[in-house]
């Protein structure tokens, strides 16, 4: 669609297209994240770094992390970079997940950051809407991902999950991707 796209994290998936620059960086740490960017307008930024430790976030230390990963790490960055998507009348999209509106036995972190997500992304479309910047979320249902890798490799859950997905299938990364790009699509000069 016209974006130079650089994708921020500790790994990446190994089918990574070669036209998306990769900046190995801990998305926790702001300055090594903003270092990792080119200089310049932002047109966009997609939070979509995602941590989940299952049964550890019962414990206050896998609470915090997945809570310092999933939230904290995308709404300082995006404050950090507000001036910067200002300049470009940018857009930003947070990735919730369909857990923010219901819980989950098993991640109570991921399923309170993802809730807080929403929220967040709420507060930042109202306050930075006077300043040309839209935000807005997507929340996910089931995606074949390494993040889901569990629940898709356990048979009796996954015909459990199976039996609740109104369209039979588990959805593919590059259908969520779509969709990030569609509510980015109306911004005016995409290759910043």
């Amino acid at each position: 669609s016209g974006y130079r796209v650089c994708a921020i994290g500790l790994d990446r998936d190994d089918d990574l297209p070669a036209a998306i620059r990769f900046a190995k960086a801990d998305v926790t740490d702001t300055e090594a994240a903003l270092a990792a960017l080119p200089e310049g307008p932002v047109a966009a930024l997609v939070n979509c770094a995602g941590l989940l430790r299952h049964q550890a976030e019962w414990q206050v230390e896998g609470f915090e992390l997945v809570m310092k990963v999933n939230l904290t790490a995308g709404f300082t960055l995006a404050n950090a970079l507000l001036d910067r998507l200002e300049a470009a009348r940018g857009s930003v999209v947070n990735v919730t997940s369909m857990w923010a509106i219901f819980g989950s036995a098993g991640a109570p972190a991921y399923t309170a950051s993802k809730g807080a997500v929403a929220a967040v992304t709420r507060s930042q479309a109202v306050a930075w809407a006077p300043r040309g910047v839209r935000v807005n979320s997507i929340a996910p249902g089931w995606v074949e991902t390494r993040i889901s890798e569990k629940a898709r490799t356990d048979p009796e859950r996954v015909a459990r999950i199976n039996q609740r997905i109104p369209m039979g299938r588990w959805a593919q990364p590059h259908e969520v991707a779509t969709v990030v790009r569609r509510g980015l699509d109306e911004l005016e000069d995409p290759a910043t």
